[in-house]
C-alpha cells in the first residue's frame, strides 16, 4: 500500500515534470526558509539561460539574485550525460535565502525533447 507521503512525492515529481520554463523547485521538500514564487521565477530564468547556451561546457554558470527577498544563488553545469536515449545534463542549484536556514543545495537532471528541456 502506498503511504500519503509517498503519493504526495510522487505527485510533486510529476507536477515538476514539465518544461524549463514552468516554476521549477529543486529544493521542494527542504526544511530550509522558503523561496517566494519571485525567487523561483529568478531561478528558473538562470536555468533556462544556461540550458540553452549553445555550447555549454561543464563547470559553467548562471546566476540568480531577487532584490526584493535577499536571495541568490548559483546554477552549474555538470557533464553531458544519456538518460533513456535522451541527451541530457546535470544542473547543480546552490542557494541563500535570508532566514534561520539560509543555505541549500540539489541537483536537478534535465533531459532535452522536442518540446524542450525537461526533468529527466
Amino acid at each position: 500500500m502506498i503511504g500519503y507521503r509517498s503519493l504526495a512525492a510522487l505527485f510533486a515529481v510529476v507536477c515538476i515534470a514539465g518544461s524549463a520554463s514552468a516554476q521549477i523547485n529543486p529544493f521542494r521538500g527542504s526544511n530550509a526558509t522558503p523561496l517566494t514564487r519571485e525567487d523561483l521565477a529568478a531561478l528558473n530564468d538562470a536555468s533556462t539561460r544556461l540550458l540553452n547556451r549553445s555550447t555549454l561546457t561543464a563547470g559553467e554558470t548562471d546566476v540568480w539574485r531577487n532584490d526584493a527577498s535577499g536571495a541568490r544563488g548559483v546554477i552549474t553545469a555538470g557533464q553531458p550525460v544519456r538518460h533513456k536515449g535522451l541527451a541530457c545534463r546535470v544542473l547543480t542549484y546552490e542557494a541563500t535565502v535570508p532566514g534561520p536556514r539560509p543555505d541549500r543545495a540539489s541537483a536537478l537532471t534535465w533531459c532535452k525533447t522536442k518540446s524542450g528541456w525537461k526533468i529527466g
